[in-house]
């Protein structure tokens, strides 16, 4: 047996037909044995990049999956190249902060002054991406406004063409209410735990 596979077994060991022990990390292990690029913490819900030897890379630890394939390499400060030139462009008025996934790794779409363009993985712009949007509409101003990760903070869900869904639920509550698709202005008497009927 593959030392994941070791592992793995003994993390089931004592579970009932082979299930995931409720709050027992489980190692993934691919067809061969080896462990899987990213591995998962069901019962926390937290996910994370392994080297060959099943050993976590530092800083990919995400809610969710991260992107592995395009792990970015820290700076001799600590920080990935994305994170560097953010954390230099700060106080900088008007000045391109670019964005960095939770991994630190350059997100695909940057965006500055009212443009957008794709880069790679070494936040490259890519020839032939740049594109000018119009003004934002009152749902993604809204959406895009104040700290994007701070926990409980709740969001405004857009459609495609900027307007607001007409039910918008608050993840960390559970309840969801009516509005606007417009302004976004809530119903009156909407609000209850579950999707209402609009």
């Amino acid at each position: 047996m593959t030392d994941c596979q070791t592992k793995r077994a003994a993390a089931l060991q004592g579970s009932q037909g082979g299930l995931q022990p409720v709050g027992r990390f489980l190692p993934s292990c691919d067809v061969k044995g080896a462990y899987e690029k990213v591995q998962c913490w069901g019962s926390i819900g937290f996910c994370w990049c392994v080297d060959s030897s099943g050993n976590e890379i530092k800083g990919t630890r995400v809610r969710g999956t991260p992107s592995c394939d395009t792990t970015p390499a820290p700076t001799a400060s600590g920080l990935t190249d994305c994170q560097l030139r953010r954390h230099q462009a700060a106080g900088l008025l008007g000045a391109f902060r670019p964005l960095c996934d939770n991994a630190g790794a350059y997100e695909k779409v940057q965006s500055h002054e009212g443009y957008y363009w794709c880069v790679d993985s070494q936040g490259r712009e890519i020839n032939g991406t740049r594109l000018r949007f119009n003004k934002p509409t009152n749902c993604t101003s809204n959406s895009n406004s104040g700290p994007r990760m701070m926990v409980g903070r709740y969001v405004p869900q857009c459609d495609k063409d900027g307007s607001f869904h007409q039910v918008q639920c608050h993840p960390s509550t559970g309840f969801c209410w009516c509005v606007n698709t417009t302004s976004g202005i809530v119903v009156r008497n909407t609000q209850t735990r579950g999707r209402p009927d609009c």
